[in-house]
């Protein structure tokens, strides 16, 4: 049905194309053009971004007005994040402003939210639409994240404009979210149209902003007559059926849109093709309110109304919403219903239009809701109804068309092996917890009788491993489905067994690397990829667990990957396809509808509330999966949002290896909020007939309570792609008494627990779960106007200090991480310190793990008392600054702050990136005891501070800069006063 409806969709569009006309205009009100600056503009159609396309089509109609149209832009979202404030009146309406307006959305940038109404409100008032005809054309392709009411906003629009008119243009919207939005245009009398690629935004703009012309007369093409017949009322989500008669043209259908539409292009709440015979099939919109059943006739001067009826659609005790899409033959499908739920109550799936069918399929209410319900493992129409099993009575409270398609099947392993090798089969289908693969001879023909078999169902979408038979000859590897109606092979595919056979090669991997547009380079992001199901390969689930910038580089097997990286204040999300043969490096882009991170609670909850009880070591409650570090065991892992644990633990499992000291791998158990569906590491007894076991090397044995679940058997793969063990080498030291029960932190551990030792609470600066001093983490010190970014669990402490202030940053997870920035008296020296654009950055370099030094490089390239001017992408960029006047161009990835002032009257400045291993990479502009020196223009001083610069990055930036205030040439001595004080600086003394 979903591409039936993007075919009427673009039809609709190619119909009604509007070619702007080049004679005299009728005056036209004027307009201004509202466009989406939101992030989500990043997602993609087509394989590009919808701002590209935005782009493309406001340029291709905007060229094209008549000059004497007055037009003018207002942008919402296009500078700041998380600010519903952020709307900007850019292009004034006017005369002749079409190229104004192409080049203000060439650069606009894309980040922020969608206050679509308040946006749509401010264009109205700078129409002086109470005063005189005002036209007002949204772009949107999200719905409203600002806490306001488009229905109700279109509503008084129009009840105090003149003549105002919103049109709004639904980029990339699903049908249900388009309507939505529909009402802001329909209850101003405009139009909602549905625009899905290039060629439907060009037409949807130059239906709603070109001038409207004088058309010459031209005689009228006869309507036909048709009638419909359809009921008064009908519940929601309900079917009706609608007897009609008319020209039944090749492209004439049937469709319910609301009552106060007027025009043809519209959006269909449903619609069925005149072809397919009368009485047509409707399906009733979900929502209550007043409708129309329409006869859209296709004839030569495009598509015309023929016929209408009214249709009240109103609640109802019963309701049933399929999912989106093609449903696939024996696949099993979420279903969400409405309905009594008696004890007997259930859904069933039955052959449609056979008065005498019995229930194929079926799932009680009383389970859960929605309700997971097997389908039919062949193709064809099928009907799923709600049984109310009542007293003595059995009847079907509602009903809704199933449609099965045959989907994708097949399977994919090596076609000759060797007596008795392990045959690794990949698969494609329908991936129902019964379905499974088996072996057979070549010639079997039953669907029993296998040599051996492997479940589809309980373990994932990875690959299935068989044995292959022990004596030679041809034998068959088929699919086999357990849908309902009985058992079916999908397919098959030959197997040979020879002891002659080569020894199966081992899966080739190839490198990827993921990064982010460059208006987020250096942003800090946890990065994961889980591959999509259904495919023939099956390959290994991959997550970080620390927080990084810049590209990330990684080992994947070739297969398809759905990519997923969390920042502090947005999401990045993407489906890539990795191979052998491409180049592999993706930029993944922002998804708005996407929340970040979810919240980890490392407070106990109330014994009792939803399963969790004292012992609820963490809790992640979503949206998005929780990266958790127990400092007191080493263990980490990302856990799935709705799931906790309890406390991770290495103790002995008798007393008397408790008493005796003895440390074990960490044990822990995983829990679905809930629900009784559990995960164990480290079981201290197991039996198979609990569930599956994985050995995960040190570990020790990963296992899953049995679930047919496929939320439980996802949760179980991504768990086990991330846990991560790295051993505190002393183990005593890191015990979680470090914090107690008045969240004293690793003060508290280094002191021995002393009565004063210092609260998380009273760290000025904190990126704690519940209690962040600024929302996204990203800090300034206002006495000392030192920023950074702080990591997820951490706090930090500034105090002012000259030239650079000092800073001590702790970890809250329970340990005595904790790094200094400046420290007064360090005892190792230059040991484990490092160069930041403030000074060095210290911490023990002898308890220093993977987390704790990806901690310190977020610091290390965050750290900074200046502004950031420019941050580039993957290509090369320029800047520029007026005041101090500094310009030039930068490489690839590579960042610059604006320039300071110096009293000599040079101007100061830093560049810096960090590359793919990591390094920190900086070079000064007039900054004190550099390496490699050069002048930069004549009396301004480039040096390099750390190593791992090539020679063209610093070249690049040498030979473009240019600064405005010029000093001596050459490189100046500095006398010994200033030596000191520059070596004083660098080593942060």
């Amino acid at each position: 049905m979903k591409n039936a409806l993007l075919k009427i969709g673009s039809l609709l569009a190619g119909l009604l194309l509007v070619q702007i006309p080049t004679g005299h205009a009728e005056e036209a009100p004027r307009t201004i053009i509202v466009m989406d600056g939101s992030g989500s503009m990043w997602g993609q159609i087509d394989g590009r971004p919808k701002l590209e396309i935005a782009r493309e089509a406001v340029a291709d109609v905007l060229t094209r007005l008549p000059a004497e149209q007055e037009l003018g832009l207002i942008a919402y979202g296009h500078r700041s994040k998380g600010n519903c404030g952020d709307i900007e009146l850019i292009v004034p309406p006017g005369k002749n402003t079409g190229q104004t307006v192409v080049g203000a959305v060439n650069a606009m940038r894309f980040l922020g939210k969608t206050p679509l109404s308040a946006a749509v409100r401010q264009a109205a008032e700078a129409l002086r639409y109470g005063e005189e005809s005002a036209t007002v054309v949204l772009v949107t392709d999200g719905l409203e994240t600002c806490e306001a009411d488009p229905c109700a906003l279109a509503s008084e629009l129009e009840a105090a404009g003149v003549n105002f008119t919103a049109h709004v243009v639904g980029f990339g919207l699903s049908k249900e979210d388009g309507a939505q939005v529909a009402c802001l245009a329909e209850n101003t009398g405009g139009r909602y149209i549905q625009a899905s690629n290039t060629a439907d935004l060009t037409d949807a703009l130059t239906q709603t902003v070109a001038a409207q012309q004088t058309a010459p007369e031209t005689a009228p093409v006869a309507l036909p007559e048709a009638v419909i017949s359809a009921p008064s009322t009908a519940a929601i989500a309900t079917t009706i059926d609608v007897e009609w008669t008319g020209p039944n043209n090749a492209e004439d259908y049937l469709e319910i849109v609301p009552a106060r539409t007027s025009e043809v292009v519209s959006g269909s709440r449903n619609y069925a093709y005149t072809r397919e015979g009368s009485p047509a099939r409707l399906l009733v919109p979900a929502n209550e309110g007043d409708y129309l059943v329409r006869y859209i006739w296709s004839g030569p001067e495009g598509r015309k109304v023929l016929a209408t009826a009214p249709l009240t659609v109103s609640d109802s005790e019963f309701a049933i919403f399929l999912p989106e899409g093609p449903i696939q033959m024996g696949s099993t499908i979420s279903v969400r219903w409405k309905g009594p739920d008696g004890p007997g109550d259930y859904l069933a799936i039955r052959k449609r239009d056979d008065a005498d069918a019995g229930d194929i399929s079926y799932a009680y209410t009383t389970d859960t809701n929605p309700a997971e319900i097997v389908v039919p493992n062949v193709p064809g129409d099928f009907e799923l109804l709600y049984i109310v099993e009542g007293s003595g009575e059995r009847r079907a409270g509602v009903s809704v068309p199933l449609k099965i398609v045959e989907g994708e099947v097949s399977l994919r392993a090596a076609p000759l092996v060797r007596p008795g090798a392990t045959v690794s089969v990949r698969w494609e289908g329908p991936g129902s917890s019964q379905d499974y693969i088996d072996i057979v001879p070549s010639n079997h023909t039953e669907t029993s009788g296998e040599l051996t078999y492997a479940y589809i169902g309980g373990a994932g979408p990875g690959p299935r491993e068989l044995g292959a038979p022990t004596e030679p000859g041809n034998y068959l590897i088929r699919y086999l489905s357990e849908g309902a109606g009985g058992r079916r092979v999908l397919a098959s595919i030959p197997l040979s067994v020879d002891p002659n056979a080569p020894e199966i090669p081992a899966i080739a991997m190839v490198e990827a690397t993921f990064d982010v547009p460059g208006d987020f380079a250096g942003t800090a992001i946890q990065w994961s990829a889980v591959p999509l199901p259904g495919q023939s390969t099956a390959p290994e689930a991959w997550a970080m667990n620390e927080f990084v910038t810049g590209p990330v580089t990684q080992q994947f097997e070739s297969g398809t990957y759905a990519v997923r990286g969390d920042a502090a204040d947005v999401v990045f999300t993407g489906e890539v396809t990795i191979s052998s043969d491409g180049q592999n490096r993706f930029v993944i882009l922002p998804d708005e509808t996407q929340a970040p991170a979810g919240s980890i609670d490392l407070v106990p909850s109330k014994p009792g509330s939803d399963n969790l009880g004292e012992d609820t070591g963490y809790l992640c409650e979503g949206p998005a999966p929780c990266p958790i570090t127990d400092g007191s065991t080493g263990l980490s892992f990302m856990l799935p949002a709705g799931w906790s644990t309890d406390y991770p633990t290495t103790e002995g499992y008798t007393r008397g290896a408790q008493a005796a000291g003895d440390v074990f791998p960490p044990r822990v158990n995983f829990f679905r909020t809930g629900t009784n569906d559990a995960l164990v590491l480290g079981p201290r007894q197991w039996v198979a007939m609990n569930g599956p076991c994985e050995e995960m090397g040190a570990l020790g044995p990963f296992c899953m309570f049995e679930s047919t679940d496929p939320q439980v058997l996802a949760a179980y793969q991504f768990v086990k792609a991330t846990l991560k063990w790295d051993p505190p080498q002393d183990q005593s030291s890191l015990d979680r008494g470090c914090v107690d029960d008045d969240g004293h932190g690793p003060d508290a551990c280094e002191n021995g627990m002393e009565a004063e030792a210092k609260a998380f609470s009273d760290y000025s600066h904190r990126c704690l779960p519940g209690d962040r001093t600024v929302q996204n983490c990203d800090m300034r010190d206002g006495a000392t106007n030192l920023s950074f970014h702080l990591p997820e669990d951490w706090v930090a402490e500034v105090e002012p200090s000259s030239p650079f202030p000092r800073a001590e940053f702790a970890q809250q997870a329970g340990s005595a991480h904790s790094i200094w920035l400046n420290p007064k008296d360090w005892p190792l020296g230059d040991r484990g310190c490092f160069l930041t654009r403030v000074g060095q950055l210290c911490l023990d370099p002898d308890s220093v793990d993977e987390a704790l030094d990806g901690v310190r490089q977020t610091l290390q390239f965050t750290l900074t008392t200046g502004e950031v001017l420019r941050r580039c992408g993957d290509e090369e960029c320029d800047f520029s600054h007026p005041n101090p006047a500094l310009s030039g161009r930068l490489p690839a990835l590579w960042s610059v702050e604006v320039g300071r002032p110096l009293p000599d009257g040079r101007i100061s400045t830093w560049f810096w990136d960090r590359d793919r291993a990591g390094n920190f990479k900086l070079i000064g502009l007039n900054q004190p005891d550099g390496d490699n020196c050069l002048e930069a223009g004549e009396g301004q001083i480039l040096c390099e501070y750390t190593p791992y610069i090539s020679t063209d990055e610093f070249d690049l930036i040498r030979e473009n800069l240019k600064v405005s205030a010029a000093a001596s040439s050459g490189i100046r001595t500095l006398a010994p006063a200033e030596f000191d004080r520059a070596l004083s600086i660098v080593r942060g003394n």
